[in-house]
């Protein structure tokens, strides 16, 4: 609770810092300017002598007694490829807490109980659920034992600020892909393949999408701080439908399902399949915002609709229900008149299966403009208030030179409304870049053929763009992350000496090098192995959610690989606003907020 406690104050004070009310208290004197000067720079030496250290947690690492376990079970390495322990990356929230997944070895440990899942902070991890555990289901009636199939797919796993984790996995055997959540005290399943859909009756759910060479599976629930739950499911018997479902878990509605209205379209234009994902899938993957709104995209059929052109759409939910935000084929925002919204000529499968939302019921995502001055553009504000972020054909930020834009990827969104995406450039190798900031005011953050900072001289930054998943919506490696204070966090696989690395801005928007292949990492006191693989959550602006490596404070949660064959998970605190316990910038700081929120030689009330 200190720790919290102080993590808050640093970061109050320096929203007061840059308060306009504060600004008018710099102005008034001298001596005020001088108060001020010392309560930033003693802020930033906080930063600085902290960053400087480039202090890495271990929360994990193989070979040490795992939570939860009898004695002699340990975190496991043995196993490869999608097995592999601690598979895919941690995620974090912003009290510092971390998900991971993990295989196990040991006493007892078999194939029926060989994997698990573990939350909390370093050197205070639960095991929430390990296979071969029995855990309710919705009904709280029938009990159903996770098999070892469970963690086939292991992504990164959303976790809340009370350190609720959601997650997938398959229930009784692989037939039965289910979702769930877990904290400390107990797990319990909010989905499972069979079981009766709510709202829709006579029907039960069935795997969200169907793709060749993959397992059916019900991706992860994105999940908010009062924890509730959204996710998209199919439905039986046939024909198979789908549909988005939100709420708390043990109160689950539909929020949108094949077959109704589509709400801000003619009559007669409803919810509708394709088979974009090899099967009928309308929904994409919703993102929830900590007030319950859910922001989805969805295929359209019906009269007037016509493949290609006006049939998908952006829609969120609100105290008035569903509310259409954009639909291709119609006027687009911000465009001339007679332009209009478009499916774009690259397509990612993001463009199906996410819509961007924040705490303020703002919306990001990325289409095309039909019509004068077209082409690929990504839009970001609240319903009926969007403006264009980005468009291709225009000038890049940062880059010296006539180079504009030529290919557009989704969009990220962070509380403040300032978005973070990736985007190849018209020059001729079409290199990539990660761009960030406020509608008008965007910043490069990273761009392929630059010096990677902390790294020798020759070593340059790799193609930025996104490798995929496995399902629509679970796309982690290389996409970026932006946190509420504008900073981004990224994973770059493939550096031009072939070695890769994660590194995120600080609080002044420098790139900081957080640790790199072929390079030492400390994992205890005196205890160094060369990294060999790293793994980072990416693809959130912690506002939608989703699964996040990078935390408000500018944590940086990653997994990591060891030339020995050991892996662990880790946190970096190199660009957190994390201040060191017992500085005296603390009191300093917290004289600051007094000072403000007094109103002291100003003789006005304090901002709220």
């Amino acid at each position: 609770m200190v720790a919290e406690h102080r993590r808050s104050l640093l970061l109050r004070a320096r929203r007061l810092v840059n308060h306009s009310s504060f600004a008018t208290l710099v102005r008034t004197s001298n001596h005020h300017i001088t108060f001020a000067s010392l309560v930033v720079a003693l802020c930033e030496a906080s930063f600085v002598s902290f960053a400087a250290a480039g202090q890495i947690i271990t929360v994990a690492v193989s070979g040490m007694q795992a939570p939860g376990t009898p004695d002699g079970v340990t975190f496991d390495v043995a196993a490869a490829s999608v097995a592999a322990p601690f598979a895919h990356a941690p995620a974090i929230n912003n009290g510092g807490q971390v998900s991971f997944l993990s295989n196990l070895d040991g006493d007892g440990v078999s194939a029926a109980n060989n994997a698990g899942l573990w939350a909390g902070a370093p050197g205070n991890v639960h095991l929430l659920v390990r296979s071969g555990d029995v855990i309710n289901t919705p009904t709280g009636v029938d009990t159903w034992t996770l098999s070892t199939s469970d963690f086939k797919y292991w992504y990164p796993k959303p976790i809340n600020s009370a350190g609720r984790v959601s997650f997938d996995g398959m229930v009784s055997d692989i037939a039965h892909p289910a979702t769930g959540i877990a904290d400390d005290a107990s797990a319990a399943l909010v989905a499972r393949v069979g079981d009766p859909a709510p709202g829709t009756p006579g029907r039960v759910y069935s795997p969200a999408f169907v793709i060749t060479n993959l397992l059916p599976k019900l991706p992860v629930p994105a999940t908010n701080d009062s924890g509730q739950v959204a996710f998209v499911a199919g439905t039986l018997p046939a024909p198979r439908t789908s549909g988005i479902w939100a709420g708390a878990p043990t109160a689950l509605a539909p929020v949108g399902q094949t077959g109704e209205h589509a709400p801000g379209t003619p009559d007669g234009v409803t919810f509708g399949g394709s088979e974009i994902f090899g099967d009928a899938t309308t929904f994409g993957v919703p993102s929830l915002n900590s007030s319950g709104q859910v922001a989805f995209t969805a295929f359209l059929e019906g009269q007037g609709v016509t493949e290609g052109q006006n049939d998908f759409g952006i829609w969120m939910n609100g105290p008035r229900g569903l509310t259409l935000v954009a639909r291709w084929g119609d006027q687009a925002e911000g465009a001339p008149a007679g332009v209009v919204y478009s499916m774009p000529d690259s397509l990612h499968p993001e463009d199906f299966a996410r819509a961007e939302i924040n705490a303020a019921g703002q919306v990001a995502f990325r289409g095309k403009m039909v019509g004068i001055g077209g082409g690929e553009a990504i839009w970001a504000g609240a319903p009926g208030q969007l403006g264009i972020v980005a468009r291709a054909g225009a000038p890049a930020p940062g880059v010296l030179g006539s180079v504009n834009f030529k290919e557009l990827w989704q969009p990220l969104l962070n509380r403040a409304g300032n978005v973070a995406f990736i985007a190849a450039l018209d020059d001729p190798s079409s290199l990539t870049g990660i761009w960030a900031g406020a509608p008008g005011n965007l910043t490069l953050v990273a761009r392929q053929g630059d010096h990677a900072p902390g790294t020798p001289a020759g070593v340059d930054f790799g193609d930025l763009s996104i490798t995929l998943g496995g399902v629509p919506g679970d796309l982690q490696p290389n996409a970026p992350v932006i946190n509420a204070q504008g900073q981004v966090a990224f994973l770059d696989d493939e550096l031009s000496d072939s070695s890769a690395g994660i590194w995120a801005t600080d609080l002044l928007g420098n790139l900081v090098k957080i640790v790199r292949t072929g390079e030492p990492l400390e994992v205890a006191p005196g205890d160094f192995r060369m990294v060999s693989g790293l793994q980072f959550a990416g693809f959130s602006g912690n506002e939608d959610g989703r699964a996040s490596g990078f935390n408000d404070l500018g944590q940086v949660a990653f997994r990591a690989e060891f030339t020995d064959g050991t892996a662990g998970i880790f946190i970096s605190n190199a660009v957190a606003a994390v201040p060191e316990p017992g500085t005296l910038a603390l009191a300093v700081l917290g004289a600051a907020i007094l000072f403000v929120r007094r109103g002291w030689q100003v003789g006005q009330a304090a901002p709220a």
